[in-house]
């Protein structure tokens, strides 16, 4: 492989690591936010979608965990796989490209998932909020 083909490949992945560790503070300081804006309130059906938004946050936050569990089990696999290649053991090398394949699905699946369940748990604050100013709007002065 060329030099900056190879190059390009590191820079993807590394690109890649970076986004769920991002989006895991991300995650952290919404329910945060949420929180500190929400506390004053008094309970009621305007609080149900910043209590959505928070739930969807934090499993985001579990998705980005989930993440790295399967990139540490497919660097596993790959590490096995290189073995098996090294050592001519083909039973291995077959075991090693199904673990590879099957913790690159379930990776790209919790990072999808992971960046999903932050924006809809953003669009659901959101909502709530607009709900939360509208009431407001509409309850006379005292």
């Amino acid at each position: 492989m060329e030099s900056a083909e190879q190059f390009l490949l590191e820079q993807h992945a590394a690109d890649l690591g970076k986004m769920p560790p991002v989006l895991m503070g991300v995650a952290s300081a919404a329910i945060g936010f949420a929180f500190h804006e929400t506390a004053d309130r008094s309970l009621g059906w305007p609080l149900l979608l910043p209590l959505i938004a928070v739930l969807l946050w934090g499993i985001s936050f579990a998705f980005g965990v989930r993440y790295f569990s399967h990139s540490a089990r497919v660097t596993k696999a790959n590490i096995g796989g290189n073995w098996a290649i090294r050592h001519d053991y083909e039973p291995g090398k077959k075991e090693a490209d199904k673990l590879f394949e099957t913790g690159n699905r379930r990776m790209a699946f919790a990072g999808a998932a992971q960046q999903w369940l932050l924006l809809l748990g953003a669009a659901a604050y959101l909502g709530g909020h607009i709900w939360f100013i509208i009431e407001k709007a509409q309850t006379p002065l005292s």
